[in-house]
């Protein structure tokens, strides 16, 4: 990091950003569990399965190095599964709002042809959302 303290309140931020962001994600499948009538230490376990499974260091890299080509998961599958997500929240009267921000960003994708890339691929939205330029090639 060097003797940039701007840098160093980056990765604190980074951080906390990212432990807040899944503690908010937690409760919300918490909620949505209860709601479904799920029982909740199962619901724990299937966290845990998630949180430790290799697919989540396969995405790391793959958002990383921007390698959306051999896809895991298919964007347009995703979609579905999207679609899906935000019909049982419906359903079940438990809301889940960053799935309407992954819609946002399925559907952008998708409007730039990105349906065969992996999933994942929604980086990019992303990147172009904050201004760091085009689709990966």
């Amino acid at each position: 990091m060097g003797e940039d303290h701007s840098v160093a309140n980056s990765v604190k931020l980074t951080i906390n950003y990212m432990v807040i962001s899944l503690v908010e994600l937690m409760g919300q499948v918490y909620a949505f569990a209860e709601k479904s009538g799920m029982d909740l230490e199962f619901a724990n376990e299937l966290i845990m399965m998630i949180i430790h499974h290799p697919a989540i260091e396969g995405y790391t890299k793959r958002i990383r190095t921007r390698n959306f080509d051999e896809a895991a998961f298919e964007l347009i599958t995703g979609f579905k599964d999207v679609s899906l997500i935000m019909q049982a929240s419906t359903d079940s009267q438990a809301p889940l709002p960053y799935i309407s921000i992954i819609r946002e960003k399925f559907l952008s994708a998708l409007a730039y042809g990105l349906e065969l890339k992996d999933w994942s691929a929604i980086y990019d939205i992303t990147r172009m959302n904050a201004g760091l330029g085009e689709l990966a090639k």
